[in-house]
C-alpha cells in the first residue's frame, strides 16, 4: 500500500534535489490502487518494541522536513493521487 519508509523518503529527497537543478517542477502519480496509506506502521511498532526512540525520532523529523521542503519549494510540486492517501478513502 506504498507505506512511507526510509527508501521512499530518500527517493523524495533525491527527486527534489534533481528538480532544483534540472527541471521546472515536479509531478508525481501512479497507477496502483492506493497512493499511500501513510507511515510504515510496522517499522514504527518494531522500533518502539526495540526501544529505538532515536531512530523513530529521526524518521519523523526526516518526513516532516521533506514535507516542509515540498511546501516551500521554489518550483511547483504537484501529485495526483488515486485511492487511499494518508488513510483517507477517495473516490
Amino acid at each position: 500500500m506504498n507505506a512511507l519508509d526510509e527508501d521512499i523518503m530518500n527517493m523524495m529527497g533525491e527527486a527534489l534535489d534533481r528538480v532544483e537543478k534540472d527541471f521546472d517542477g515536479l509531478g508525481g502519480g501512479q497507477r496502483s490502487r492506493n497512493f499511500s496509506a501513510g507511515a510504515n506502521l510496522f517499522m514504527v511498532v518494531v522500533g518502539a518494541q526495540q526501544g529505538m526512540w532515536d531512530t523513530l525520532d529521526a524518521a519523523a523529523k526526516k518526513l516532516q522536513d521533506l514535507n516542509m521542503r515540498m511546501r516551500y519549494f521554489p518550483k511547483p510540486v504537484v501529485v495526483g493521487r488515486p485511492g487511499l492517501a494518508w488513510g483517507v478513502a477517495v473516490k
